[in-house]
């Protein structure tokens, strides 16, 4: 994840790659490289999943005690859809700095995990559906053939996005690879 991940019901901040420092927004990337560096030190690296927006994504926004940290972490919206783009596209340009632009053009993105349990989304369908579509233009706004797609829960599950999800993106012309 990018960030917004819990231990013990904590945020855990320090793991984000999107910060607050009391006055201002800043990038750190260390924690995905060093989560990427792990991987990849063993293993090749498939998949890129984009979610939990880091904690600083929360900020200002009204939640209800107990609703800000989930099991799985953060399960809520970033507050503001055009800083989560300009995010998304410095992290693909990060990504090509760092990896090389033939190396990220190999890697899936998957945008959200087991989308439609609470513990990973809180905002609803339609919420979730237009962060996709903002995730996705931001990442193929820097690599335009980007392999890019989402998680649902089962299509048996009472709580289930995915048939939704493919008729949504048909009548609005977004774009996915993968479910």
């Amino acid at each position: 994840p990018l960030g917004g991940k819990a231990r013990d019901d904590n945020k855990v901040i320090d793991e984000d790659t999107y910060k607050w420092d009391g006055k201002e927004y800043y990038y750190d990337w260390a924690p995905l490289k060093k989560q990427i560096d792990n991987v990849t030190a063993e293993f090749r690296l498939h998949q890129l999943v984009t979610d939990n927006p880091p904690w600083a994504f929360q900020r200002e926004m009204d939640l209800k005690a107990g609703e800000a940290v989930e099991t799985y972490g953060n399960p809520w919206p970033p507050n503001d859809s055009n800083a989560w783009s300009l995010y998304i596209q410095a992290m693909m340009q990060e990504l090509i700095k760092t990896y090389g632009k033939e190396q990220v053009a190999q890697w899936r993105y998957c945008i959200g995990r087991e989308i439609g349990t609470p513990g990973h989304w809180r905002a609803g369908k339609l919420a979730f559906f237009e962060h996709y579509k903002n995730t996705v233009n931001a990442i193929r706004s820097v690599l335009p053939n980007a392999t890019v797609g989402t998680h649902f829960r089962e299509c048996s599950s009472k709580h289930a996005y995915g048939p939704d999800f493919v008729t949504w993106c048909q009548q609005n012309n977004v774009h996915y690879d993968f479910i």
